[in-house]
This record gives structure tokens, sequence and C-alpha cells, in this order.
């Protein structure tokens, strides 16, 4: 999340357009550790693609890849304009918004380990286009400043009814067209150069958030299956406030 790397940014004496930067540049070693972990997955996807087979994959990428442009484009252009000034106001709100999201994910975790009645149902192979689209939607909300990627397409998942496994499996399959996006646009019109991942200790860090989002992806689905629905509600919204907390304290 930008939010995070907001501080250790400017504890090193950067500046908010730096970490913006600088998460931009971290999503494509993100991405490549998704698609590598998932690589039977989207080389699926990819035969079904040219052999015009049906692939929920595919689906996924297809619609809320479109999603998220429609959200997220838009969104990245403002910020670009003028959004950076008033960058710590949006922040500020947005981890706010997503720490209530995590409170209420909590609190709906209790509701339904005592009435036994919340549990999601949907899988992603019976996912339709609308909830891969409207999920893409949220996805390029992400760009705003604080709001994490995963969350809150996780939680988009889990809102539309879907089990767990398959909402977070979901979100990481979402990651690498996303991420490589977002590095590329940046690439293209913003300030990112190949001398500044090159020329720098930059080309290091991009290698350790590899090899770490990869361990995390592993540890973070198998949390996932282990924990019964409820406890997976109680405790992903225990790590969203716990986040936020630690941010808003560090920062404000």
């Amino acid at each position: 999340s930008e939010g995070f790397l907001f501080v250790i940014t400017t504890s090193f004496g950067g500046n908010p357009k730096l970490a913006f930067q600088i998460a931009l540049i971290f999503h494509l070693p993100t991405g490549v550790a998704a698609l590598v972990y998932f690589y039977r997955k989207y080389f699926d996807a990819l035969k079904n693609w040219f052999s015009v087979g049906d692939s929920v994959v595919l689906s996924l990428l297809v619609y809320s890849t479109f999603g998220t442009i429609l959200t997220g484009l838009p969104l990245y252009v403002l910020y670009k304009l003028f959004l950076e000034e008033l960058e710590r106001t949006i922040e500020f709100f947005s981890i706010v918004a997503i720490t209530f999201v995590g409170v209420a994910m909590v609190i709906l975790g209790i509701i339904s380990r005592r009435i036994l009645l919340l549990k999601g149902s949907k899988s992603l192979s019976n996912g339709s286009a609308k909830d891969f689209f409207l999920v893409g939607l949220l996805q390029g909300l992400a760009i705003i400043p604080g709001v994490s990627r995963s969350g809150i397409t996780i939680i988009g998942f889990l809102l539309l009814n879907y089990d767990k496994e398959n909402a977070v499996e979901a979100s990481f399959l979402m990651l690498p067209i996303v991420s490589f996006g977002v590095f590329f646009l940046e690439f293209l019109f913003g300030d990112v150069s190949v001398n500044m991942i090159i020329g720098s200790s930059v080309l290091f860090s991009i290698l350790v958030t590899f090899l770490v989002s990869l361990i995390a992806i592993k540890f973070f689905l198998n949390a996932v299956e282990r924990l019964s629905f409820w406890k997976f509600l109680v405790f992903f919204g225990l790590l969203i406030i716990s986040l936020s907390s630690i941010y808003i304290f560090l920062v404000y």
C-alpha cells in the first residue's frame, strides 16, 4: 500500500510524490510474484483464449480489468493533475474509511458465528461478468492513497457472496494486469525511468519485494484455508484495523 511506503519514504526525508512513484514501481514485482505463483491458471486461461474456449480466469481478468480502467485511469489522471496537493487529506479519510470497513467485518464475523447464516456460497466457477466488472471498479479506487488493492477487492468479492478462498484467490489473480498496467503507465507518462530503477538500490528492493510477495501469498492462502468463515472475517477485519491504526499513529 502506498500509505505504508509513504511512512517509510518520508521518514528518510522523501516526499509524497516519491512515495507514489515507489509504490508504482513495487507493483511490478508483486504482480510478477502472483504470475509465478498462479502460472498454471494463467497458462490455462491463455490456452483457452487462443482456442476460443471458456475460461473463468480469463473472464475475471477481462471484465475486472475493464472495470479497473474505468475508475483507475481517471483517478490516476486527476491525481497527477492536482490531487498531489491534497494527498494528506485524501490519505487520512481513505484510511479512516478502510478502518470502518475493518470494524464492520469484525462485527459481521461475530454475528455470523452466532446465527450461522452468513457464509459465502459462490465460487469463481459460477461467477458472473457483472461481479468481476464491479470488483474491477473497486480495484480502480486503489489508486487513491491509503486504499489497499487486495483489501478492497477481497471485501468486494465477500459482499457479492463469494466464499473466502475464492475471494482471496481472485484478488491475487487480478493483481498482475493492474500491477503491470500502473507501472508502465507511470513509466510512459510519469517520472519513473530506467535509470531511476537500474541506477540505484531500487533494483535490489524489487527483488526483495518479489521474494517477500511469494511468501506472503502462500502464507495468506494457507491462513484462509485453515480459518472458518466467521474467523476469517474477524481476522481480516482486525488486520485492516491494526494496519490502519499503525499508519494513522505514525503519520498523524
